[in-house]
């Protein structure tokens, strides 16, 4: 993710199902400054991942379904 990261252009990301993504990995998209729009549907994401996603002040879109270990804490 950090080499996606270093693209100027890019303001979609689509990860769905894809395993071992960690609140660390997902951390240089947060420098992605046209980034609106994110898919981790089926990731096996927990609260620490949806924090760091937290941080993402541009996303318009955020699609996390399918992760069941995410809580509403």
């Amino acid at each position: 993710l950090e080499l996606l990261a270093e693209s100027a252009s890019i303001n979609t990301v689509g990860l769905d199902f894809t395993e071992g993504i960690t609140a660390q990995s997902l951390r240089p998209l947060k420098n992605m400054r046209l980034l609106t729009q994110l898919s981790l549907r089926g990731c096996n994401l927990t609260d620490a991942e949806m924090k760091e996603i937290g941080g993402m002040r541009g996303l318009l879109v955020l699609i996390v379904t399918d992760n069941p270990k995410v809580t509403t804490k």
